[in-house]
């Protein structure tokens, strides 16, 4: 089964931030992603680490 793949706009639906903030991200290394056709996309599962990795726990 292939992985789900979102768009920079989707993840920043999903994290509640603007679309620069997901760039940034994805520029800095921190969010792993695939470009494809010249649009990037990020793995659910890249999601779901990032988010992981980034809860405070609180």
């Amino acid at each position: 089964m292939l992985p789900k793949l979102y768009t920079v706009k989707e993840v920043s639906e999903y994290l509640r931030c603007g679309s620069n903030a997901v760039y940034t991200m994805i520029k800095n290394g921190t969010l792993p992603h695939t470009k494809i056709q010249g649009s990037y996309r990020i793995r659910e599962d890249a999601l779901l680490d990032y988010i992981k990795s980034n809860s405070r726990g609180d």
